[in-house]
């Protein structure tokens, strides 16, 4: 399988997702080191980078200060132009149930329907 990779958080809570840390939706997903991870939208996918210098620039240009990036394999990737607000509960799942697709994917994102994360490569605490 081909290496992608994922930017998540690290925090109190594990290993969660760097755009959909939402408690309050019940949206936030953990990840754990070679478990596979299903979207909680429903006909959703979750993202990912193509490459390590993809999800270097998205941290990068995106000013995020706490990060981990994991390798990963991913189930039924494909390359993706568009994405819905990823941090507004109605607008994500607007894009995933109208396909509303209002804003510009970072380069390198791949969609997936499922994603297990398999190393560590770098983090920022």
């Amino acid at each position: 399988m081909k290496t992608y990779y994922k930017v998540c958080h690290k925090n109190r809570y594990g290993i969660t997702s760097i755009n959909y840390y939402d408690l309050f939706h019940n949206l936030t997903l953990l990840y754990n080191l070679n478990q596979w991870t299903l979207p909680k939208i429903p006909n959703s996918k979750l993202f990912c980078f193509r490459s390590l210098g993809d999800a270097r620039n998205f941290v990068r240009r995106n000013g995020i200060d706490s990060y981990a990036i994991y390798e990963c394999v991913v189930k039924n990737p494909h390359s993706i132009k568009y994405i819905g607000s990823p941090h507004i509960y109605t607008k994500a799942i607007n894009f995933w149930k109208h396909k509303d697709k209002k804003y510009e994917a970072p380069i390198g994102t791949i969609s997936a329907s499922s994603i297990m994360l398999t190393k560590l490569i770098e983090e920022k605490l």
